[in-house]
């Protein structure tokens, strides 16, 4: 016997189910881990880890999680409530992206080399995140 082979309609149907399901969960996913950050960074700014712990960090290894995640996740909120941005302007970047802009100090001037003129970070910082959806990590 052969056994029959599913194409056209059924498997594109197939295909276009698993997508689906795929993205959603990626979806998921993102949006969990800026709920996370969130509630990390409302953890560390308002200090309800002190009741238990000595430092942050002990708080966010007692969850279970890597103290430097906690940190460069809570860094994300920090820096984006600091300069303005809400969070359905900069989740769209993802946490790689975000990782990287926000490593940058807003509250410092940038003196370009060139010409001496000065520029605030957080011109730089919000001018990455308007065009960082567009843009590649490198």
């Amino acid at each position: 016997m052969h056994n029959q082979v599913l194409v056209g309609e059924a498997v594109a149907g197939a295909s276009a189910k698993a997508r689906a399901h795929v993205e959603s969960l990626i979806a998921n996913v993102n949006k969990q881990t800026f709920d996370l950050a969130e509630a990390l960074y409302e953890v560390k700014k308002n200090g309800y880890y002190t009741d238990l712990f000595s430092t942050y960090k002990e708080y966010t290894e007692s969850l279970g999680i890597k103290a430097r995640k906690a940190q460069y996740m809570t860094r994300v909120v920090e820096v984006m409530n600091d300069v303005g941005i809400p969070r359905t302007e900069y989740e769209k970047l993802g946490i790689a992206k975000l990782r990287e802009i926000t490593s940058l100090d807003p509250s410092v001037l940038y003196k370009s080399p060139v010409d001496g003129l000065e520029t605030p970070m957080q011109d730089f910082i919000k001018d990455f995140v308007a065009n960082g959806a567009e843009t590649d990590l490198e």
